[in-house]
């Protein structure tokens, strides 16, 4: 540390789910520690310059050119030293703040901070956010003094690497960004600020439709960079006679497309919608929704469960149509299905995409009543039977049988 002041050093970046999470941990401890520095690691993506505005707290950021892993050799020696220079800046600065600690979520950006405080004596504390562990946080664990888990689930997966690393695990609640203002609040102040939004953001000419408190509302929300895959969901739902469109109000986070086009596609018809790439103010958009469609980052699932939201998940398998091999989302989806089955309800990526009246359906009767009603045609998120999962001819989409079907492959694959 520098002088009398503590100091506490963060390092994530790259992705809401890591960014955000990490700076709540920094939020807390700097309210303890007022006149105590924040150092925070991160990478120089927009997303992450957006975020970091809204934390004023952090005295020194720090942005890292760290480049995704890859075995092309001109990518490669670009990774390597990146992750050189980056060790090299973090042990600079821990040498001349001496932090109490070092705070990661996750992600390679952590990899080089995280030996960096290793190697000048700095704990280094991790956040494994999700219920299975990342690489990253797996790469860490034999350095780490303690980890900090949400998911109980987690804490299998720790022992099995190593018997040690799984008692450094700690059971925590997830860091939510919201505080007790941000969440009690009526629905009627929500509508009215989703309205000023809408006005401020208009872009078309004549007046935008505003929300209305007897229209059910639909939160679309893809994460903190959006979805592809979502956006082409609501084109199709729009297309169809069957939204009742004099029912409904959106509020959609469109991610990197243009807002201008969206709202020209809400207007056309007649349904109000608020469209944006990205908000500070996420704790709004969950007080107006009825129903939540969403991917299954593990914050966006406690934020919902945070406000008691109904949910229609749908995990992230897949990008650019390659298959992830472990998907953190998909068991982050099944374990708030198991524990919040009143909330949550698990589609699988394929099934939206084949039967959109049959979702809109669900969407509808989600919206309709108190208790969550019993699977359709759909079946969603039903367990897997042994039955089922040797008859090839009848492919389960269901989620959870899509989780027992990978770990299958992988005791296979480790057996071979």
């Amino acid at each position: 540390m520098t002088g009398k002041n503590k100091s506490l050093c963060v390092v994530a970046g790259a992705s809401g789910g890591h960014l955000i999470p990490a700076l709540v941990v920094a939020r807390n401890w700097k309210k303890a520690n007022p006149s105590g520095i924040v150092i925070l690691w991160t990478s120089a993506k927009e997303l992450d310059r957006r975020v970091v505005h809204d934390y004023p707290f952090v005295d020194k950021i720090i942005a890292l050119g760290v480049k995704p892993f890859s075995l092309r050799p001109d990518k490669l020696i670009s990774c390597v030293f990146g992750l050189a220079t980056s060790f090299f800046k973090a042990k600079f600065t821990f040498s001349k703040y001496r932090p109490e600690k070092l705070v990661s979520t996750g992600g390679i950006l952590a990899l080089p901070v995280a030996y960096a405080a290793y190697w000048s004596n700095v704990p280094v504390v991790l956040y494994e956010l999700n219920a299975i562990p990342g690489k990253a946080t797996k790469a860490l664990a034999g350095l780490a003094k303690e980890i900090n888990i949400v998911f109980k689930s987690a804490s299998a997966y720790f022992k099995k690497l190593d018997p040690a690393f799984g008692e450094k695990c700690k059971l925590v609640n997830y860091p939510l960004k919201f505080e007790g203002e941000n969440v009690d609040f009526p629905k009627s102040r929500a509508l009215g600020l989703m309205n000023d939004k809408i006005e401020k953001n208009y872009k078309l000419e004549g007046k935008p439709l505003h929300f209305q408190l007897a229209r059910k509302t639909i939160f679309v929300f893809g994460g903190s960079q959006g979805s592809e895959s979502f956006n082409e969901f609501m084109r199709k739902l729009l297309k169809i006679r069957e939204n009742k469109a004099e029912k409904i109000q959106v509020i959609h986070q469109i991610g990197s497309e243009s807002e201008k086009r969206w709202q020209r596609q809400y207007q056309k018809e007649s349904i109000p919608a608020l469209v944006f790439s990205y908000t500070s103010n996420i704790e709004e958009c969950y007080k107006v929704a009825d129903l939540v469609f969403t991917r299954a980052g593990a914050g966006s699932l406690f934020e919902i469960a945070e406000f008691k939201k109904k949910a229609l998940v749908v995990p992230l398998e897949s990008v650019n149509g390659v298959p992830i091999a472990d998907s953190h989302q998909l068991f982050n989806a099944c374990e708030m299905e198991k524990a919040h089955p009143e909330l949550f309800t698990v589609f699988n990526q394929e099934a939206i995409e084949g039967n959109i009246r049959k979702i809109v359906s669900k969407m509808f009767e989600l919206m309709k009543t108190d208790e969550k009603p019993k699977p359709v045609a759909m079946k969603p998120a039903r367990r897997a039977t042994k039955a089922s999962a040797t008859k090839p001819a009848k492919k389960n989409t269901s989620a959870k049988a899509m989780v027992k079907a990978k770990k299958v492959s992988t005791t296979r694959s480790k057996g071979a």
